[in-house]
């Protein structure tokens, strides 16, 4: 027995030594053209050199990446020294072609290993990539060894990465010099933050003339995804969604309270000790505050007399995107489009399928003398906003205008306003004329060159305030909550 086993163990080492031997080798021709995020500059195929290197090529509105995208974090942060994760965006969507959306995934998902930006998918055909997304692992001489179109489980992964690692080491094939080739896009953003926002000042001491600086705004938010009004106790419920948290605001816009540590997790308990992933969309339940926590693909639920933070629902289903109340309860809606009505017994059941759920709305009486009620639902990857009437599905014509990516939706007065996320813009849609125009943004307490526009509006809600109809607008990209009064069409910053 043993002698049959001997010759097939060498026969398997010997193909896999010719395979290595043969092994394709990952290019990198005429990336120095392209753009790139998390360095200083271009990165050559020698830089890749002697180095484990992990390829992802992804494209960033694949929102079931998150869990590959952690996996990918962590083995960076455990070997910083060892180990080159390289990201290739290959751009499918036409919103995916603009560097700067790409720019703003990363910096909200706090992605800060090199990311190319392959826009006419140069990189991706040189290598004879055909889809995404899919993972090469390089050897220290460039080689392909391993190809995923699915990432392995991350116990599997870390433990490929390590073996590799020590393989490596003991040939004395690493030189150690991956941080090198790093500035993350979250460091130039500091930069670019401090000389926007700071102010230069002169003081003289000793006969000296010294120049200080000074800055002159402080960030609170980044990347905020989410806004929920509660009209009984005047406050605003705000997504923090890069820094991890829940941010309850007055309507003086003073910071009332701050939920989760900030550290990314999924722990329940009291606020501060409590933590979230990637909090998105949120809605009140009463005093109750109800939240996707998207990174943890959870339903959280925060009590606000109690202070105390709860998992509500432990993934029933997969992919949870957004979240609005409903007659007696809420409705919720998934990656994979599917719609669901969560009662406040937890019994859920399925209404409809769509492409991918990205905004609900549950308004009543829409239309004049006619008693409608109905449910908005933004379908991000067709593009489009369909409404339930008299528990009929209509797709709404938006007489000639194209969406690009809605998410966020609100209504007052027979006039649907949509975030179009990726062309950073808020439609009106009149739903008695049906007619379509942007929301005109003039912002009065604002200084600088983004005053009349937003960047990747992502939530909105309509909210009473004081006598007044208003629409809280989440400007996410710009990290901070805007206030649009409805009688007046006047926009001002809110909180940031």
């Amino acid at each position: 027995m043993t002698k049959k086993i001997i010759p097939l163990i060498l026969c398997i080492a010997l193909s896999a030594c010719s395979f290595l031997n043969n092994a394709p080798k990952f290019t990198l021709d005429n990336a120095d053209k392209l753009p790139w995020l998390n360095t200083e500059k271009a990165l050559n195929i020698d830089d890749l050199k002697n180095k484990l290197v992990i390829v992802y090529f992804f494209h960033f509105a694949d929102e079931t990446q998150l869990e590959t995208l952690e996996i990918l974090k962590t083995s960076v942060n455990r070997y910083p020294d060892e180990l080159l994760v390289l990201g290739v965006n290959i751009p499918i969507f036409k919103y995916e072609k603009n560097a700067s959306t790409l720019r703003n995934f990363c910096l909200k998902y706090g992605l800060e290993f090199p990311i190319v930006h392959d826009e006419n998918s140069k990189i991706a055909d040189a290598n004879s990539v055909f889809s995404s997304p899919l993972i090469f692992v390089l050897d220290y001489k460039n080689q392909i060894i391993q190809e995923f179109e699915e990432m392995p489980s991350k116990d599997d992964f870390m433990a490929l990465i390590r073996s590799k690692i020590h393989e490596y080491s003991k040939k004395k094939k690493l030189d150690m010099q991956v941080k090198s080739l790093i500035f993350t896009e979250k460091e130039k953003l500091k930069i670019e933050r401090r000389n926007e926002n700071s102010q230069i000042t002169s003081v003289t001491q000793n006969g000296e003339t010294i120049i200080q600086e000074q800055s002159s705004k402080k960030y609170n938010l980044f990347f905020p995804c989410g806004v929920a009004w509660n009209e009984e106790m005047e406050v605003l419920a705000i997504a923090d969604t890069a820094n991890h948290q829940i941010k309850i605001v007055d309507k003086y816009s003073k910071l009332m309270d701050i939920v989760g540590s900030g550290a990314p997790g999924k722990k329940d308990g009291k606020f501060r000790n409590a933590s979230f992933k990637y909090p998105h969309n949120l809605v009140f339940d009463g005093k109750n505050l109800i939240v996707i926590d998207k990174g943890n693909d959870l339903i959280r639920l925060i009590n606000l007399d109690n202070q105390v933070v709860q998992t509500l629902d432990a993934r029933q289903y997969k992919g949870y995107n957004t979240i609005a109340n409903f007659a007696n309860g809420f409705i919720l809606g998934t990656q994979k489009g599917l719609l669901l009505k969560y009662d406040r017994e937890n019994i859920k059941t399925q209404m409809d399928r769509f492409s991918s759920v990205t905004g609900l709305l549950y308004a009543k009486d829409i239309q004049k003398n006619k008693n409608i009620k109905a449910i908005f639902v933004s379908d991000g990857k067709s593009a489009s906003v369909y409404a339930y009437g008299k528990n009929q599905l209509e797709k709404l014509d938006w007489n000639g205008s194209n969406l690009v990516y809605p998410q966020g939706l609100a209504y007052s007065s027979g006039n649907l306003y949509v975030a179009d996320t990726y062309e950073n813009k808020i439609k009106i849609f009149d739903l008695l004329q049906n007619s379509v125009k942007d929301l005109e943004i003039n912002i009065e307490n604002c200084q600088g060159d983004f005053c009349q526009s937003v960047f990747e509006p992502y939530a909105l809600i309509k909210a009473k305030y004081g006598f007044e109809d208003t629409i809280f607008i989440a400007d996410s990209a710009r990290h901070r909550i805007l206030r649009h009064t409805i009688s007046n069409n006047k926009t001002e910053i809110f909180f940031e």
